[in-house]
C-alpha cells in the first residue's frame, strides 16, 4: 500500500517538475493559464498542453480518460445502490419479512397456549 502511495506522490512531483521545465524552456509552445484569471475553465483539463494547438484542441487521450472515469463512477454508484437495496438491515433479513415472521410466531404461540388451556380459538370475522 505504501509503495502505491509513494508511486502516486512521486509521479505527481515529477509531472509538476516536467511542466515547469517545459514552460521555462519553451514557453511559446505550452498552453499557459492567464495570469489575471483566478480560476481556469473546465475545458482546460481536456485540451492539448503543448504544441501548435496548445489550449485550443481537445486531447483524445484526456477525453477518453474522463469518459472512462465517469462510467466507472456511475457503475460503482449503481452497484452500491443495488447492494443497499438488497439488504434492508445489517443482519441480512429484510425488516418486513422479520416483522411478519414475528407477528406470525406471536399469533401461533397465542393460539397454541389458548388451545392448551381449553380456550376456543378466535378467528377474525
Amino acid at each position: 500500500m505504501l509503495t502505491l502511495l509513494s508511486i502516486a506522490i512521486g509521479s505527481s512531483v515529477v509531472a509538476a517538475a516536467i511542466k515547469v521545465v517545459k514552460s521555462t524552456t519553451r514557453p511559446e509552445s505550452v498552453a499557459a493559464h492567464p495570469l489575471r484569471q483566478e480560476r481556469g475553465r473546465f475545458t482546460e483539463v481536456l485540451t492539448v498542453e503543448e504544441g501548435a494547438s496548445a489550449g485550443r484542441q481537445i486531447d483524445l487521450a484526456k477525453f477518453q480518460n474522463l469518459v472512462i472515469t465517469v462510467l466507472l463512477l456511475l457503475a460503482y454508484v449503481a452497484q452500491a445502490v443495488a447492494a443497499v437495496r438488497a439488504v434492508d438491515n445489517p443482519a441480512g433479513t429484510p425488516r418486513h419479512t422479520m416483522v411478519e415472521w414475528l407477528a406470525q410466531s406471536a399469533a401461533e404461540s397465542t393460539v397454541e397456549s389458548g388451545a392448551a388451556a381449553g380456550v376456543p380459538e378466535m378467528r377474525p370475522a
